[in-house]
């Protein structure tokens, strides 16, 4: 999983890149405050192509409020400090 994150008026969009996941399978996306609580970005099926899956989603938080970005994949969780 790849995530890029720009800020925007209303929140953050988060461009998502994710290879290797089974065809089909769906993935939500989230940012995460200090306080633990999650904000939903949205969610996709991911498509199987060499480059992987590539979607752009949006989340109402600011980037600056946020403290780590998450990817749910079917039973697979991943999730990454924001520096």
């Amino acid at each position: 999983m790849r995530a890029t994150m720009a800020p925007r008026a209303w929140g953050t969009a988060i461009t998502v890149s994710v290879r290797g996941a089974r065809a089909g399978i769906p993935c939500v996306v989230w940012l995460e405050r200090a306080d633990g609580t999650r904000v939903s970005a949205g969610s996709f099926r991911y498509v199987d192509r060499p480059q992987g899956s590539r979607v752009t989603l949006a989340a109402a938080l600011p980037r600056s409020d946020a403290v780590e970005v998450g990817l749910r994949a079917g039973r697979w969780t991943y999730e990454a400090p924001l520096r």
